[in-house]
């Protein structure tokens, strides 16, 4: 973690868990003193864990959300947090293929043994598989723009509302 006030970093007390070493993984600000990170990859492969990190206090600890379902591990996914307590997930890759399903992690509880993964419907949105995209809220749409997959980089733009 970065001290500004010291131009100095630090790492965390992980008193749970040890954050494991990853890259195309998302990290959302989550209220005003923490940050959840979930999935990427490493040299193990793809990652589907969540982690929150307290920078008050400057530690960390696995979160394991409820839900029948959960999401494929995956990387190059977006995740945009709504400030009503949901963090929503799309795309990505798994390894062997691109994604194209939106989850919602409801993360509104100050105790994460409460948070869920919800599984959305986009049938009608037809924003097809991606990873590398950008997303963001505006309102209650979520936008979608770029990316690509199998070989193909896109310039689109698309929106789930």
């Amino acid at each position: 973690m970065l001290d500004q006030s010291h131009e100095a970093t630090y790492k965390p007390d992980a008193s749970d868990v040890v954050l494991r070493a990853r890259a195309g993984h998302t990290t959302n600000l989550l209220g005003r003193k923490r940050l959840i990170a979930y999935g990427g990859q490493n040299a193990g492969g793809q990652l589907g864990d969540v982690t929150l990190i307290d920078v008050a206090e400057l530690t960390y600890r696995a979160v394991h959300p409820k839900g029948l379902e959960q999401p494929t591990p995956r990387s190059g996914h977006s995740a945009t947090y709504a400030g009503g307590g949901e963090l929503f997930v799309y795309g990505g890759f798994d390894g062997k293929r691109y994604l194209e399903d939106l989850w919602c992690l409801a993360c509104g509880s100050r105790d994460p043994r409460d948070w869920t993964w919800v599984r959305m419907d986009v049938s009608g949105a037809n924003l097809g598989p991606r990873c590398g995209h950008a997303a963001a809220l505006l309102g209650d749409v979520l936008w979608v723009i770029g990316g690509w997959a199998n070989g193909s980089f896109f310039s689109d733009v698309h929106y789930v509302d």
